[in-house]
């Protein structure tokens, strides 16, 4: 019953009331005798707020023995390791809960440096008893201890951090990945400026060979095949550059028709034959007796197989042999493009298709190239619903690629190429070209006009509307970026006008991405595009 003492404060005592009785038994008075429980009675309530607040908990709390066996597992605990109850804990040794790799660091130096130090906390993978699945815990214990300081139990109250250790592990992949993506970017920039700087070597030598005096006819030819040969080189650098960027982009449209798998591959060894001859190199083709046809761009597919033969040229000493075979395996063309040359080690077998990577880049072994022709493969044979794989026995044993695309059944309805828009390259035409660069506006109305075209040239945009109004050119090769006014606002001044309604505008830029062609289309540009180096 409740009491107050002599400062007001109350307290509780646990009494009891003994009679007082005379000689007859009568009792005469009452006489109360108590026992002061009100520190027993705090207890007891702290103990229950404990206990409510431990099974609450969403931590896992728990106690063992110094023999390592739980007495005590909150039930927030007992879920998150799979126990269906108490009983079950109490006949698990706490090792147990960990995974078999992570036991020996726990009990033979956690748990000793815990009774050492009177507590301790390490990040630990809690083991799922049914699943078998990890939870990565922050795992605190503490010594429990007697009134005479002796160690009695061990206690734990620990947070789930799978989450962040999950959020930590996936920011450091991202941070691995960005690192490896700047190290390929700024190799891939090392190496465009270095393949776009090799043929201008040659192009300049040879250039002041032309401009040099008495130069006889074989010198001639020698200096414009091999300007030629540099020049091609690098327009076949920036087209790799240009179809990289519209297939990543999703803007690479596929001028499909029914085709024939040996005209495909003729015209992709015919690209490639003067560096396999060159390097003296044996090519072995073999191909199906019957026509095998393909719902395919034939260019684009060309592209496919002249990459795959200038990689294996290019990777093959002189003397080695490449092949290229070919055959139809149910509803599918397998063709193989095999060589025996440096290879592939096995760590790189599943790279070689990545943007930017090239297997060897040591001194010795490179053999050039920006890294993309690969890319390219993959992602042009994906368009046409095909795949490409690589394989290899490792470094010095060669390499092949297989290529399998869908067979098409020969007379397949497909869009047949329309004789009307063949260009008629036999028609002399006035064409009034419009590029601020003089070199590059002379140089291609000299072309044009060793073709027998009329040409006139202007170097602005307002130059270029008065000239247009002045000629009336039946075609305008016309360059957006102009002084004065752009090339937009040029065509659109044109076709104001009831005289330029049928004129035939071009544009003849360096810039060919998507938003580029709307705007030009948006400002009444025809629709033939030619994408030249700026």
């Amino acid at each position: 019953m409740p009491y107050f003492i002599g400062d007001g404060s109350q307290r509780i005592a646990d009494v009891m009331i003994q009679p007082i009785r005379d000689s007859s038994g009568k009792v005469i008075f009452l006489a109360p005798t108590g026992t002061d429980i009100t520190d027993r009675k705090q207890a007891e309530a702290d103990r229950e707020k404990f206990v409510t607040l431990v099974e609450n908990s969403t931590d896992f709390v728990g106690m063992c023995d110094l023999n390592g066996i739980p007495f005590f597992i909150n039930r927030a605990g007992l879920e998150m390791v799979g126990l269906d109850c108490i009983e079950q804990a109490r006949s698990t040794p706490v090792a147990d809960f960990f995974f078999p790799e992570d036991q020996p660091a726990i009990m033979n130096e956690f748990f000793p440096a815990v009774m050492e130090a009177g507590h301790g906390e390490v990040e630990i993978r809690f083991r799922h008893f049914k699943t078998g699945k990890a939870r990565w815990m922050a795992y605190k214990v503490l010594k429990l201890t007697d009134g005479d300081g002796h160690p009695v139990a061990l206690a734990t109250v620990s947070q789930d951090v799978t989450q962040r250790r999950q959020l930590e592990d996936d920011l450091r992949r991202l941070a691995a990945d960005l690192s490896e993506v700047d190290r390929r970017k700024n190799e891939f920039l090392a190496t465009l400026a270095h393949e776009l700087r090799n043929p201008l070597a040659p192009m300049a030598n040879m250039l002041e060979v032309l401009k040099r005096a008495n130069v006889d006819s074989g010198t001639l030819e020698q200096a414009r095949d091999t300007m030629e040969r540099q020049l091609h080189q690098m327009v076949r650098l920036v087209d790799d550059l240009l179809d990289l960027s519209r297939i990543t982009h999703d803007r690479l449209e596929l001028r499909t028709s029914e085709v024939e798998l040996a005209a495909v591959v003729k015209q992709a060894i015919e690209v490639v034959r003067p560096h396999i001859e060159a390097a003296n190199q044996e090519l072995r083709v073999v191909l199906p007796e019957e026509p095998v046809y393909l719902n395919a761009d034939p260019a684009r597919l060309a592209q496919v197989f002249g990459n795959l033969l200038n990689n294996s040229s290019k990777y093959t000493n002189a003397h080695g042999a490449i092949s290229v075979t070919a055959e139809l395996v149910d509803s599918e063309v397998v063709v193989s493009v095999k060589d025996n040359g440096a290879g592939i080690p096995f760590n790189k077998l599943r790279d070689v298709f990545d943007m930017f990577t090239q297997v060897d880049q040591s001194s010795e072994r490179s053999q050039g190239g920006l890294g993309i022709g690969l890319t390219l493969v993959k992602r042009l044979v994906e368009l046409h619903g095909g795949s490409v794989e690589a394989r290899s026995d490792g470094e010095g044993k060669g390499s092949e690629f297989l290529v399998r695309l869908p067979a098409a059944v020969a007379g397949s309805d497909l869009p047949a190429p329309d004789p009307a828009n063949e260009p008629e390259s036999t028609l002399t035409r006035r064409i009034l070209i419009v590029d601020d660069n003089r070199d590059s506006a002379d140089s291609l109305a000299m072309l044009l006009e060793i073709t027998g075209n009329e040409t006139f040239m202007a170097h602005d945009g307002i130059e270029a509307v008065e000239l247009i109004e002045k000629y009336r050119p039946e075609v305008v090769l016309l360059d957006i970026g102009l002084p004065r006014l752009n090339g937009h606002e040029v065509c659109r001044r044109v076709r104001e006008q009831e005289w330029g309604k049928d004129i035939v505008v071009i544009a003849l830029t360096g810039w060919g991405q998507e938003e580029d062609r709307r705007r030009s289309q948006e400002a009444g540009f025809t629709s033939p595009w030619i994408t030249t180096p700026s």
